[in-house]
């Protein structure tokens, strides 16, 4: 008969590779969802900067045909862009450290950017990104209690830090 110290030899070491196993396998799991949650984020990148190129054609476009609808069309598409964006840094799919960077962005476009076209009566017009973002909030496009009306007027007086910390905050 075997002894009773051998099969608790034999139990304990059984039990300690179990365990060693175990943590093997739990730290390459690890590692293989951490490497799918990267290539994610970066499809997701990938997928937002695709769209940003096909808006800027549309941008293209407006400023060399000069038409009023297609700055407003341009401006319209760029707000639907950003509230995705903003959408997916909050489901974490865009780093903070992206996202600091995209809000000095919108705050740039905020001050000086605009579009050069013709209206009905053939006059020369500047389109501002800004007055396009005031008309998007009369219009009542964006709820206004929507937190990305918060988020980009946040961006809008360079508060980026604070806008930052609307990642934690609940709808």
């Amino acid at each position: 008969m075997v002894d009773a110290t051998i099969i608790e030899l034999i139990t304990a070491i059984f039990t300690v590779l179990t365990v060693i196993s175990a943590t093997i396998a739990a730290f390459l799991s690890y590692h293989s969802i951490r490497k799918n949650i990267d290539s994610i984020k970066s499809q997701v990148l990938l997928q937002c900067l695709r769209g940003y190129i096909n808006i800027r054609k549309d941008r293209t476009e407006a400023r060399l045909k000069k038409s009023e609808e297609l700055c407003s069309n341009y401006y319209s598409e760029l707000f639907d862009l950003h509230w995705t964006e903003f959408r997916l840094w909050r489901l974490n799919y865009i780093d903070d450290a992206i996202m600091a960077t995209w809000l000095k962005s919108r705050n740039r476009n905020y001050l000086n950017d605009f579009l050069i076209a013709e209206n009905e009566t053939g006059e020369t017009v500047e389109i501002h990104y800004k007055d396009m973002w005031n008309n998007v909030l009369i219009e009542d496009y964006f709820e206004i209690d929507d937190p990305f009306v918060k988020f980009m007027k946040l961006a809008y007086e360079n508060k980026i830090q604070e806008a930052l910390k609307m990642k934690q905050e609940v709808d």
